[in-house]
C-alpha cells in the first residue's frame, strides 16, 4: 500500500462495497501490523507519543483536505470559464474573417422545421452534479435561431451567465467542512473513549490482567457493534452477521490464549471493549454528514489535545523531549499511515458497508499482528494460531457477504448508511 491517501469515488459515482471492505481491511492491517512499529517508542512517555501520533495524523488528513479542495476549485473555475467562452460565441476579428454570403435559389427551410441549436446551460440542476454543462434549446419558443452577435443596443461583449456555485457538505472553511454541535459533540467522545480512554484502559487492564486476557475481551467489538449498531438505526441485527461476529470473536480469543485476571482487571478489559466499539458507533453520524476524512481528521485532532493533556498532568511536562531519530521516524509511520491512511480507509468502510458489517475486519488485527510477528521472527506459528485465522476468516466471509436490511438490487450500495456526501447536500439545501 502506498504512503499517499486513499483516494475515494468522487461526488456523483456509486461506491463499490468491495472497495469499501478492501479500504477497511487494508486499515485493519495497518493498525494490527504496526506492533513492531510500536516497539521503537518503549522509551519515549506513552501519551506524549499518542499526542504527536494524533496530530501528525490530524495535520496530514487537513492538508489532503485542503490541496483537494485547490484542485476542485480550479477544475471548477476552469470549466465556467470554458462555459462562458461556449455561451458567448464565436469571436469576430473583423471583416476579412466573415465568409461572403451565398445566393441560393432554393427556398430556405421554415424556420419552424430547423432544428433548434443547443447551447451550453451552466446553471444547476436538481438530478446531476453542479457546474454541470447541459445543453438546452436557444432562442425563443418560436423556433427561430439565435444571432451570434450582441442584440441591437447591446454591447459587443455579452454578459456571461450565471454559474452557480459548488455545493459541499454543508458549511465549509477553507474545504473543511464545520460540524455542528451534534458533531462535535460526538467526535469529543469519539476522541475521549475510543483513542485516549481507550489507551489509558488497556495500560490500566493490563496492569491487573494478562495481555491474552484483555486482547480476548476487547475483540469481542464486533459482536457488541453488529448488535448495537442496528438497534440504534431501529432494524434488527442480521443473523449471518451476528454469527460471523460470533466466529470473529470466537477466533480473537483462541489467537489471544486467554488468561487470568485479578481485582478490577476483568472490569477495566470490558471498558476498554465499550472503548473500542464506541470508537465506531460514536462515529457512524460524523461520518454521514461530514465525511470519512473529515471525521477523521477533526477526530484526531481532538485525540492528540486530549492525550497532551493527559500526558501534561499524568506523566509531566518535564517529560516532553525531542524525540530520536528512530522515535521520529515510528512516530511519523504511525501518524501518516497507522493514523491517516488507515482512520480515513476505516471510516470510509464504515460509511458504505455499515458499522455491524465493517465491524468483523476488527478480527483481523491480531490476525496482521501475528503475521507481523512471525515474518519477522518474533514469534513461531502454531496449531491454535491457524485454527484462530481460520475462525475469523470464515466469519469475515459469512458476515460480510450477508445483504444488509433494506437492501435491493439496484439501489446505489451504501445507501441505509447514507454516503458520505448525500446527507450533507440535502442539509445544505434546507
Amino acid at each position: 500500500m502506498t504512503s499517499g491517501m486513499p483516494s475515494f469515488p468522487a461526488r456523483g459515482q456509486s461506491p463499490s462495497p468491495g472497495v469499501a471492505i478492501a479500504a477497511g481491511l487494508a486499515g485493519i492491517v495497518l493498525v494490527g501490523g504496526s506492533v513492531p512499529v510500536t516497539g521503537l517508542l518503549d522509551d519515549y512517555p506513552l501519551f506524549a507519543a499518542q499526542s504527536l501520533r494524533y496530530l501528525i495524523g490530524a495535520a496530514c488528513l487537513s492538508g489532503w483536505l485542503l490541496s483537494r479542495e485547490r484542485v476542485s476549485a480550479g477544475r471548477q473555475a476552469a470549466e465556467g470559464t470554458t462555459a462562458r467562452r461556449v455561451a458567448a460565441g464565436p469571436r469576430n476579428h473583423g471583416p476579412s474573417s466573415r465568409r461572403p454570403r451565398r445566393w441560393s435559389w432554393r427556398p430556405r427551410t421554415p424556420a419552424s422545421r430547423s432544428p433548434s441549436p443547443r447551447v451550453p446551460d451552466v446553471r444547476e440542476s436538481d438530478d446531476g452534479p453542479p457546474s454541470t454543462v447541459r445543453l438546452r434549446p436557444a432562442g425563443p419558443s418560436s423556433g427561430r435561431a439565435p444571432s451570434v452577435g450582441p442584440p441591437s443596443g447591446a454591447s459587443a461583449s455579452p454578459e456571461p451567465p450565471h454559474v452557480a456555485p459548488v455545493r459541499g457538505p454543508g458549511r465549509r472553511t477553507a474545504g473543511l467542512p464545520i460540524p455542528g454541535l451534534r458533531d462535535l459533540l460526538a467526535l469529543t467522545a469519539v476522541a475521549a473513549t475510543g483513542m485516549v480512554g481507550f489507551s489509558i484502559l488497556v495500560l490500566l487492564a493490563q496492569r491487573h490482567a494478562d495481555p491474552g486476557l484483555v486482547a480476548a475481551v476487547v475483540g469481542a467489538a464486533p459482536l457488541l457493534i453488529g448488535v448495537l449498531a442496528p438497534l440504534a438505526a431501529g432494524s434488527r441485527p442480521g443473523g449471518r452477521v451476528v454469527l460471523g461476529a460470533v466466529l470473529v470473536v470466537a477466533g480473537a480469543a483462541v489467537l489471544s490464549g486467554g488468561g487470568s485476571w485479578q481485582g478490577p482487571g476483568l472490569l477495566l478489559a470490558g471498558l476498554a471493549l465499550v472503548g473500542e466499539a464506541s470508537f465506531t458507533l460514536l462515529a457512524a453520524g460524523p461520518v454521514r454528514r461530514l465525511g470519512a476524512m473529515a471525521t477523521a481528521a477533526y477526530a484526531c485532532l481532538l485525540a492528540g489535545v486530549g492525550a497532551g493533556l493527559v500526558s501534561v498532568v499524568v506523566e509531566g511536562p518535564s517529560t516532553w523531549r525531542i524525540p530520536e531519530v528512530t522515535e521520529t521516524a515510528a512516530l511519523l509511520v504511525l501518524g501518516v499511515l497507522v493514523t491517516a491512511v488507515a482512520f480515513a480507509c476505516w471510516f470510509h468502510c464504515v460509511s458504505i458497508v455499515g458499522a455491524d458489517r465493517a465491524s468483523l475486519l476488527i478480527g483481523a488485527m491480531p490476525v496482521a499482528g501475528l503475521t507481523a510477528a512471525v515474518l519477522l521472527g518474533m514469534q513461531g506459528l502454531t496449531a491454535a494460531a491457524v485454527l484462530g485465522a481460520c475462525l475469523v476468516a470464515v466469519g469475515c466471509v459469512l458476515g460480510l457477504g450477508a445483504r444488509r436490511p433494506g437492501h435491493r438490487t439496484g439501489r446505489r450500495p451504501g445507501a441505509g448508511a447514507a454516503p458520505i456526501r448525500a446527507e450533507a447536500d440535502s442539509a445544505s439545501e434546507d
